[in-house]
């Protein structure tokens, strides 16, 4: 049974406005708020505890609101942290009027498919529009579309690119790729031998003499050293292909050779810059589906499409974002770099992007939930999140990969199977 602070604060649900329980010496819940089937709204039982007496009740809850000005960890207050807020007055809170509060929390979005929130047979994805197709008319697609597809829009909301940038939320989601080409010194990074074969093979030069000669350098150094943009740079990294100026070391791991520097990921800074250029947003959807009907690696093929749209599945969405992306308004037409929509591509990756993306605590998500049921602790789900190296079929390989494109309950039996191995 979890206990909160005293003098927490329960705010309920009363039309026509809020209203604020009474405070009480101390709330307890009997279990954790879980989203109510065919509802719109949280739900909870909770306990006030009086000194005398107790009295049980059950309320529809939107969140919870401590007097020491923190939001309690529940679904209702932490889940929809990244809604837009609007300021709620709430009599008798003292400090607390006036309290910011999500808009998400006063209409919760309504739910299309009533499948539980918390179960192994649900598959619980993070999906984002990007930047430059983020448009009124592509968010409206992109939910008929998923409707059609019988997937439940669990939550939606935007992000500024002026947020992104602030907390690095775009250099999170892309890991280790972003590491190399903004912080990572290439004396400091891992090539394999073959690799480093494949470099001399393509340069007729050592990898280790390109090293020594300080010819080679990370995509934001080569900015520095070139006087270049970003733009420029992506036009200098586009045409080259792989064996003909560029090498490939690894899983998102490139070296291009531009005007003499041996440059990595140079085709990360252009990426990067759509989502932190001021006055743009993406705006992202939380989604469930039962995975007996649609399977992860069906979401992923028949409803998102391949990430380059010119090969994805006719009636995908990135295919229609392609076929349609004047009526959509799309600035450009979408192709692989640029294809218009994100989706994770397992149940772990989903919530590595809902942790990062939502700042969400692995107990607050539905697959960290699942994992924290089989005795997980919430410091090992949040490395395996972080995608470690696991032995595989014989070799290391990234977690990420191993599961991709499994449903919840097999990627959580791989997973507990690898174990031993992390």
């Amino acid at each position: 049974m979890a206990v909160l602070p005293a003098k927490t604060l329960l705010l309920a649900r009363s039309a026509p406005r809020f209203r604020a329980a009474r405070p009480v010496p101390r709330l307890m819940l009997g279990g954790p708020c879980r989203w109510a089937r065919g509802d719109t709204t949280l739900c909870c039982t909770f306990v006030t505890a009086a000194a005398s007496s107790c009295k049980k009740r059950r309320m529809r809850t939107i969140g919870t609101v401590s007097a020491a000005a923190h939001v309690a960890s529940t679904e209702a207050s932490v889940a929809l942290t990244r809604a837009p807020t609007a300021t709620t007055s709430l009599p008798g809170l003292g400090q607390l009027q006036q309290r910011q509060l999500p808009n998400a929390l006063q209409q919760c979005h309504q739910r299309t498919n009533k499948v539980p929130y918390l179960a192994e047979g649900t598959n619980n994805a993070f999906m984002f529009l990007k930047p430059h197709a983020n448009t009124p008319a592509a968010r409206e697609f992109v939910l008929r579309t998923l409707k059609n597809a019988g997937i439940g829009v669990v939550t939606q909301g935007s992000i500024s690119t002026e947020q992104i940038a602030k907390e690095g939320l775009i250099d999170t989601h892309y890991g280790s790729l972003a590491m190399k080409a903004l912080h990572q010194s290439p004396v400091d990074t891992i090539v394999q031998p073959k690799a480093q074969e494949a470099f001399q093979a393509t340069f007729g030069l050592s990898w280790q003499d390109a090293l020594a000669r300080g010819l080679a350098c990370n995509a934001r150094e080569a900015m520095q050293r070139l006087g270049c943009t970003a733009e420029e740079l992506d036009e200098k990294w586009t045409p080259l292909k792989l064996g003909e100026g560029k090498v490939k070391f690894g899983g998102g791991f490139y070296c291009g050779l531009i005007d003499g520097l041996y440059v990595i990921n140079g085709f990360y800074m252009a990426m990067r810059s759509m989502y932190t250029r001021p006055n743009g947003a993406v705006h992202y959807f939380v989604l469930d589906w039962r995975s007996a009907t649609l399977s992860w690696e069906g979401f992923r093929s028949e409803v998102v499409g391949a990430t380059d749209p010119s090969r994805a599945v006719p009636g995908s969405l990135r295919s229609e974002f392609l076929r349609r992306w004047r009526d959509l308004g799309l600035p450009v037409e979408p192709h692989a770099g640029e294809n218009a929509v994100h989706a994770s591509a397992s149940p772990l990756e989903a919530m590595a992007e809902r942790l990062n993306w939502m700042r969400l605590e692995v107990w607050n998500d539905p697959f960290g939930r699942i994992l924290q049921s089989k005795n997980v602790s919430p410091a090992r789900a949040r490395d395996w999140a972080s995608d470690p190296m696991v032995q595989h079929d014989g070799r290391q390989q990234s977690l990420f990969d191993v599961v991709e494109n499994l449903d919840t309950k097999e990627c959580i039996q791989r997973m507990m199977a690898l174990s031993a191995g992390f």
